[in-house]
């Protein structure tokens, strides 16, 4: 059995569990490299973030931000559109920016 080699940041992962996971996160705990210490893993699926860039009447750039309630943090956060498909994990990163942007904003 070959030794795993070490990652851009010198640590070999030597243990893995999944301890949580639902259709939009998975979160690993890791211990690396058989020391004391755990590290958590957060992965997310592939997801899009749009930056909606229009103009004012005359002329001037605008943004369109979206405002969220955020659950875990308890707070309203100002943010860029962005999601994902659970149902259609295939679908063009185009198509999938083009719907959260119509679901966010109208």
């Amino acid at each position: 059995m070959t030794k795993p080699l070490p990652d851009a940041g010198g640590y070999v992962t030597l243990s893995s569990r999944i301890a949580y996971e639902n259709p939009w996160t998975r979160v690993r705990e890791e211990r690396p490299n058989g020391k004391d210490g755990l590290y958590g893993v957060v992965e997310r699926g592939q997801f899009v973030v749009i930056l909606p860039l229009g103009e004012t009447e005359d002329g001037r750039p605008t943004v369109t931000l979206v405002n969220q309630y955020r659950y875990p943090i308890g707070q309203r956060l100002w943010e860029f559109p962005m999601g994902m498909w659970e149902d259609r994990p295939d679908a063009a990163p185009e198509t999938l920016a083009a719907g959260e942007l119509q679901e966010e904003t109208g």
